[in-house]
């Protein structure tokens, strides 16, 4: 499955930081279950 992953970096902090999108896991309304209650499949 294609991601796409971003890191930032702070510096003062040293921490990295990664960002990773990908449609299918984030661009849904809900996070665990759908609308009509039913848990996501893993």
């Amino acid at each position: 499955m294609p991601l796409i992953i971003k890191v930032a970096s702070i510096p003062k902090e040293r921490i990295q930081v990664y960002f990773i999108d990908n449609d299918e896991y984030f661009k849904r309304k809900a996070t665990l279950t759908d609308e009509d209650g039913n848990l996501f499949p893993r």
